[in-house]
């Protein structure tokens, strides 16, 4: 290191002393610019995140990747480098310092799920939340997300429609026709006037429970004998080449002669999607188990170990993730988890247990929190599962 090199080293070591712990430097016009840092603004704390999960990314490159993965942005991730130090840049290197650290003082999630690295990749557009019939498209309520090409290829796949947008302008001010879920592709197909399709010709529109959605399945007569429309039934399939219950206590909302309607809650929805996405021949049997019981809201408090160390009085939202083809182990939770809210990202289901509340965390990891005694039984049974965690910060805590 030569004695430029050696001077540098030490003034940006004053940089970080004096910002860090206020220990003032031996330059009075660092002291100066130390108390006039302006606060971040808004697009400089977004700008630094996306720098901070492309470095978090890059560390867990080597855990396995999601066959369809996406990445939701807002503006293309900015590329930092720094030279040797002058005192202009000592001077950038304050603001920058301290914007960092301002950012780091803000809640951040603490899971990062790494993205597929492929050259040739291919922008959407996509819905940032659930955008209902009717709703006029604002520029919050998308984003886009970069698929792979060979990813690009199996979309239509899970999202039929097709001439899926690229361009944000193009989708902001237009009305959804139909519901757009969470992460849903937006295409043509979807924007218009609302479309009724109990209207449609010949159209099966039974009243669904409240929080219900259907699926139409085609079926064979003879597999259907004895159930009716109205009937509770248990959906069997083949996985890892074994009959399982796929989901259970389903409403048979409507039966005709080659066609079932079923209706659940969203994440069983989700199973029963993924279930007709295989091609499996339909295998109902009429459900003979207890009615649900009313969950048990009394609030308890529950331990458990968390795969990360969590920072001191961090105020958490529990993420619980399991792959939809692993949904079939839910059959066997203890209570109805229909209250916690859930979402679907590709191929993960996500359980947000939002109703916590922390009550300590212990060498990083041991975590104590207080939720109604159903959700803790849920969320005892789902740790056990083949699962991951995410800890998003509660918004409601800061």
């Amino acid at each position: 290191m030569n004695e430029e090199q050696r001077h540098d080293a030490e003034l940006l070591e004053q940089v970080e002393d004096l910002l860090g712990r206020g220990k003032p430097t031996h330059h009075q016009t660092l002291n100066t610019l130390a108390k006039t840092v302006p606060k971040a603004d808004r697009a400089f704390q977004d700008s630094l995140k996306e720098v901070l999960v492309a470095k978090l990314q890059s560390q867990h490159s080597t855990k396995e990747k999601h066959a369809m993965q996406m990445a939701v942005t807002k503006r293309p991730a900015p590329t930092l480098s720094f030279s040797s130090l002058t005192w202009g840049a000592t001077i950038a290197a304050i603001i920058l310092v301290s914007g960092l650290m301002f950012y780091l003082n803000t809640p951040s999630p603490l899971s990062v799920v790494p993205l597929a690295q492929t050259e040739d990749t291919i922008q959407i557009i996509i819905a940032a939340q659930d955008i209902p019939p009717g709703t006029i498209i604002t520029e919050d309520m998308i984003g886009l997300a970069t698929f792979s090409t060979a990813d690009m290829a199996k979309l239509p796949i899970v999202h039929p429609g097709g001439d899926y947008f690229t361009d944000v302008m193009a989708v902001v001010g237009q009305k959804a026709a139909v519901d757009i879920f969470w992460f849903s592709p937006i295409a043509a197909a979807l924007l218009g006037e609302p479309i009724n399709p109990c209207d449609q010709p010949g159209a099966s529109c039974p009243e669904l429970p409240e929080g219900y959605y259907s699926i139409l399945f085609d079926i064979e007569p003879d597999s259907v004998r004895g159930l009716k429309a109205g009937d509770r039934v248990d959906v069997l399939g083949i996985v890892d080449a074994q009959l399982q219950i796929i989901a259970e206590n389903v409403l048979l909302a409507d039966l005709q002669q080659y066609k079932a309607n079923l209706a659940a809650p969203s994440w069983q929805h989700s199973l029963l999607v993924w279930l007709w996405q295989t091609g499996q021949p339909l295998v109902l049997r009429l459900y003979t188990g207890d009615a649900p019981a009313a969950p048990d809201m009394t609030l308890v408090d529950y331990t458990f170990t968390a795969p990360e160390e969590i920072p001191d009085n961090y105020r958490f939202d529990l993420i619980v993730e399991l792959n939809v083809g692993k949904g079939y182990l839910l059959t066997g939770l203890p209570a109805i988890i229909d209250g916690v809210p859930y979402t679907q990202r590709a191929e993960i289901m996500n359980f947000w247990f939002k109703n916590i509340e922390l009550v300590s965390i212990e060498n990083g990891t041991t975590v104590t929190i207080r939720l109604p005694q159903a959700d803790a039984d849920n969320l005892d049974y789902l740790l056990q599962l083949p699962i991951s965690l995410s800890f998003i910060p509660d918004e409601d805590s800061y």
